[in-house]
C-alpha cells in the first residue's frame, strides 16, 4: 500500500482494510463561516 494510509490521520470506522482513496476538487465552497470563540 502507498504512504496514503499513514498520512490519513483517520481510520476507518467499519473493520478492514481499505484499498481505494478518493480525490474530490470542489468547483465552488458554500456555508457558514465557523470560526474561533472570543475569550
Amino acid at each position: 500500500m502507498c504512504g496514503l494510509a499513514e498520512r490519513a490521520h483517520t481510520t476507518p470506522w467499519p473493520c478492514g482494510a481499505r484499498e481505494m482513496w478518493v480525490s474530490i476538487r470542489p468547483t465552488s465552497l458554500t456555508g457558514r463561516r465557523i470560526t474561533a470563540a472570543d475569550r
